[in-house]
């Protein structure tokens, strides 16, 4: 009788993680969806992203980034993290990303991108606390960026030297504070890291330290593409992550020209996947 128990007990556990890994591959493919397929080619930057998953089967939560290629050539990029884990806040997510891609292309400022974003987000359950920043590119080394709540940017240069930049300290979505544009430099050849918790964060490890760990290894690693920096970055850090992780580098190469208005027209669709 208590090997019947015990064999029954053992195919029960099975069937759970199967059931379990099966979840977690559909909750895994919801947040697929609802991220960029791949990113706009911008011609004056260089872009690369990626996302991985928390490790635990169903911890799968709502990290997001994107890049809208305006039409008057300024460049908005976008990352963000809701509070929480589940298909709710995957949902939240989907809705968050599409609202600031929409308001990226027709708001003059990061801080206006936001503020159209907090007034969406005060209508939608469980969007609370959600964590966000933006920048706006537009060929010049100066760049301006908002953030609520969010973690600092950080600017490697082409020497391997890293700066983390200080920003406001406006508050979470949901928390209506002021909105606030602030300025950051970047050279042609330099990369601007955006990040989102996960990747910073992981225990014993105060979150100051992992961030400047993250500009360490950007900065070690800074003469390879930003597709292998933010491949090996993810590698590197989702061992020990406790969270979702979303990672979104950006390297200036040169200004806008003429020239690259003409290709844009003529090459319409085309994309770099990251």
């Amino acid at each position: 009788m208590a090997r019947l128990v015990d064999e029954h007990d053992t195919r029960e556990r099975e069937r759970s993680a199967d059931e379990l890994a099966r979840e977690r591959d559909e909750l895994l493919r919801l947040q697929r969806l609802l991220l960029p397929a791949s990113l706009p080619a911008i011609g004056c930057t260089q872009a690369a992203a990626g996302y991985r998953a928390h490790n635990h089967p169903l911890s799968l939560g709502g990290d997001w980034y994107d890049l809208i290629d305006r039409p008057d050539d300024r460049v908005v990029a976008v990352i963000g993290d809701v509070v929480g884990h589940g298909v709710e806040q995957i949902s939240v997510m989907g809705q968050l990303r599409a609202a600031a891609n929409a308001f990226a292309r027709v708001c003059d400022t990061p801080a206006q991108i936001l503020s159209k974003l907090e007034e969406f987000a005060a209508e939608l359950p469980d969007a609370d606390m959600t964590t966000a920043q933006v920048l706006m590119l537009d060929g010049r080394e100066t760049i301006g960026f908002a953030s609520a709540g969010h973690l600092p940017p950080i600017v490697v240069d082409t020497k391997g030297g890293h700066r983390i930049i200080d920003t406001v300290k406006r508050p979470p979505i949901g928390l209506f504070g002021d909105g606030t544009d602030e300025t950051l430099s970047a050279g042609v050849g330099d990369t601007i890291v955006l990040y989102t918790d996960g990747v910073v964060e992981r225990p014993g490890v105060v979150i100051d330290e992992g961030i400047d760990e993250l500009a360490r290894f950007v900065a070690e690693h800074h003469e390879r593409s930003v597709s292998e920096i933010v491949d090996g970055a993810l590698d590197h850090f989702s061992p020990s992550a406790n969270d979702d992780m979303a990672l979104l580098l950006l390297r200036p190469v040169h200004e806008r020209s003429d020239r690259y208005r003409l290709q844009r027209k003529q090459v319409a669709g085309v994309q770099i996947i990251s």
